[in-house]
């Protein structure tokens, strides 16, 4: 697994049946086959030039022997910078990863925040492709970006963003929606007034004597 540009383009901001006994949603548990492993409570720790830079836990995880896919549950990752701080979190209720067309898909309460980038992209599913360097959404579900709020000493959410037909390029770290958009965007100038206003309405127009 390539994890080097999914973390990439993760920080800038990680439908289908499967063939494994974990319930992806359907209305019976699909087990042609069992796993040749299936591990529970596990955790990764990926290290680079020496330095550990991605955490992953996961409640369960299933691998086959006839295919290059694992599957699991309960998926959380945290991400860090070269000065050792979080830079990313991210957790879904299921995911799975196939080594040999490089796609990854994250599904069931997928959220993704980058305290970087200062934003958080919440959706219902997504899939990344490591080939094209694509994140997609996939149905009619909605994807959320939400602008503001993570990071340390940001202040409150700015902005939040909602559509349908939800894509990003990790290549030129650009998004857009195919389908109908919401959403509010609130700027200075607005929080100026409202805390004028407030200031208004605390004044009693008496004055001291």
């Amino acid at each position: 697994m390539n994890k080097k540009n999914l973390m990439k383009f993760i920080i800038i901001l990680p439908l289908v049946c499967f063939s494994c006994s974990i319930d992806y949603g359907n209305s019976k548990k699909i087990d042609k086959e069992a796993p040749e492993f299936v591990f529970s409570n596990v955790k990764f720790i990926r290290v680079e030039d020496g330095s550990k830079n991605t955490v992953m836990q996961a409640g369960t995880l299933e691998q086959y022997s006839d295919e290059n896919v694992m599957y699991g549950e309960n998926l959380n990752f945290s991400v860090l910078n070269k000065d050792k701080e979080i830079s990313v979190t991210g957790s879904c209720g299921l995911f799975s990863a196939n080594s040999d067309t490089e796609e990854y898909i994250f599904f069931d309460n997928v959220n993704i925040i980058s305290y970087e980038q200062d934003l958080m992209i919440a959706a219902e599913n997504l899939k990344w492709n490591n080939k094209n360097e694509q994140l997609v959404s996939a149905g009619k579900k909605p994807v959320t970006i939400s602008k503001g709020g993570f990071k340390k000493d940001s202040g409150e959410t700015r902005a939040e963003i909602s559509g349908f037909g939800f894509s990003a390029s990790g290549l030129d770290f650009s998004y857009s929606f195919d389908e109908e958009v919401s959403g509010t965007i609130s700027t200075k100038e607005e929080a100026d007034d409202t805390e004028d206003n407030d200031s208004a309405d605390d004044y009693d127009g008496e004055e001291d004597d």
